[in-house]
């Protein structure tokens, strides 16, 4: 059973020789208890596990397949379980929740990956809100949120025929406030964090009410899970996306502590956004002062891939690139998605002017660079 869900893209993303390996050798596990005697239930069981491990490696079609054989094993052998469908739905919403998340922008192509994504997680929730106990309560609760944030995305796509732009937005915000009120009750900090983050995509974009929201999540990511998480990837990688170049300060303001994200062997301990609340359109010409880039080279920032990142890429997201590599890996298809953003021509040009700027010896070339493009945008 498919919606549609389009994954030959995706086949292009190379996740690297140990997601490779994972693979076959998960494979030919795969093929011996296809040849056994192993009953039909065992089977699907370890193709679920193992399908859930392929959406986490970033081998999505793979994971696809596996999960379109259970359903239909499940369907036509093992009675249609209600308790076991809501979990292969869930299943087949988050990989597709996956998908729509490696989109390096929001275009209205994305809309046939969302449709699916969107289509897999209400069936789910509409089965799991007629089971019963703390665990659908807790699970209802991550269905909804990953809801929440594709209903919102299909908003920013204008919609169709089938869901207005207007009901989807609609629809987000009823979602989102369901999944915190789950969290809270379940004391789930961490997932609580990730239910205010994607709360904060919903508002507009750069407004004062994102920018808090972005850092109460961050606060709580901190709490529950530490730096070193996929959630904070998710987090700082929205944050330094709140704009484009006409609203470049945002993305900026976190230079002013990045001399603390220095210490420990993976260059990365605390991530400080103490300065994204409060500051002002006038103070941005301080806050990207060359002297950031000097300071973290005094603090011993490591001589090789990372100071060649900050200067010949944007690093307006390089902490989140950082990040990722760290939790995903050099070719997971996350962090594929966060090197092309920095390589896209607006972080290319900032850091063509970081360079001028460094061979002058002076912040001229930066601050003629941000008065050109903010001198018709400031209130």
């Amino acid at each position: 059973m498919s919606y549609g869900l389009d994954t030959n893209m995706y086949a292009s993303h190379q996740v690297g020789e140990k997601y490779e390996e994972m693979e076959e050798c998960y494979g030919k596990k795969i093929d011996e208890i296809r040849e056994s005697s192993a009953d039909t239930e065992v089977l699907a069981e370890r193709l679920t596990h193992v399908a859930k491990l392929y959406i986490q490696g970033g081998l999505f079609k793979s994971a696809q397949k596996l999960l379109d054989e259970v359903i239909l094993l499940e369907e036509a052998e093992l009675g249609n379980r209600p308790e076991r469908m809501v979990e292969l739905l869930d299943t087949y919403g988050e990989l597709c929740d996956e998908i729509c998340k490696i989109h390096d922008f929001i275009t209205r192509e994305q809309i046939k990956d969302l449709r699916p994504a969107i289509k897999y997680s209400r069936d789910s929730a509409d089965i799991r809100r007629t089971l019963e106990g703390p665990v659908h309560k807790y699970k209802l609760g991550l269905t909804v949120m990953r809801l929440s944030f594709n209903l919102n995305t299909w908003m920013e796509c204008n919609g169709d025929n089938t869901l207005s732009a207007t009901e989807a937005a609609e629809q987000s915000k009823e979602y989102i406030e369901q999944a915190i009120n789950i969290f809270k009750d379940c004391g789930d900090l961490g997932k609580e964090a990730e239910a205010t983050m994607t709360k904060a995509v919903i508002f507009p974009r750069g407004s004062p009410e994102q920018i808090e929201l972005y850092e109460k999540a961050r606060e709580q990511c901190q709490q529950a899970y530490g730096e070193h998480c996929k959630l904070m990837t998710r987090i700082l990688s929205n944050t330094g996306n709140i704009t484009k170049i006409e609203r470049l300060l945002h993305c900026l303001r976190f230079l002013c502590e990045m001399e603390r994200f220095i210490y420990g062997a993976h260059c990365f301990n605390t991530v400080s956004f103490a300065m994204i609340i409060g500051c002002t359109m006038n103070s941005m010409r301080a806050l990207i002062s060359f002297r950031y880039l000097r300071k973290w080279s005094d603090a011993g920032m490591p001589s090789l891939p990372l100071e060649e990142m900050l200067i010949d890429s944007s690093y307006t997201l390089c902490v989140c690139q950082i990040l990722k590599l760290s939790v995903f890996g050099e070719n997971h298809p996350r962090t594929v998605s966060a090197t092309n953003c920095l390589s896209e021509p607006t972080y290319r040009r900032i850091a063509q002017a970081i360079r001028e700027g460094q061979n002058q010896g002076g912040d001229n070339i930066m601050d003629s660079l941000l008065e050109d493009d903010y001198s018709s945008d400031e209130d």
